[in-house]
């Protein structure tokens, strides 16, 4: 009879481990929107990829990524574009991501920016990276 009850007892703890890991994971989803609201303004050094919409906890994010594809020298600095279009094209909101803090022995670095249903709602985000001039 104790044998039942440490084994039921042991069951409910992993089973409530495994409830409350895949609950955590639930909070960040990412959101699918059309790829074709993204303008991706790639240079041939710096190409920009992983961009995407997530949903986290209630709020909403636009991430990504820059790196550096050829050459020794890593990322260094620089920033990236991000502006909201209008269906005409007018610049709705621009915004820059500043990599001025970043390691400098990385190839890649991440962006991430907060953003409102109304900007997701723009009929073009373009997304463009520009290195730091030396």
């Amino acid at each position: 009879m104790k044998l039942k009850k440490i084994i039921v007892i042991f069951n409910l703890i992993f089973l409530s481990g495994i409830l409350s890991i895949g609950c955590s994971t639930l909070q960040t989803k990412i959101v699918d929107i059309d790829k074709g609201s993204f303008d991706i303004q790639n240079n041939h050094h710096y190409p920009i990829s992983n961009v995407h919409i997530v949903e986290d906890s209630g709020e909403l994010f636009l991430k990504g990524s820059v790196s550096h594809r050829y050459g020794k020298s890593r990322l260094l600095s620089g920033h990236v574009d991000i502006a909201f279009l209008n269906s005409d094209g007018a610049v709705k909101i621009k915004e820059c991501i500043f990599f001025d803090n970043h390691r400098t022995g990385e190839r890649q670095a991440n962006f991430e920016m907060p953003i409102t249903n109304d900007l997701l709602a723009s009929s073009k985000i373009k997304i463009s990276y520009i290195p730091k001039k030396k």
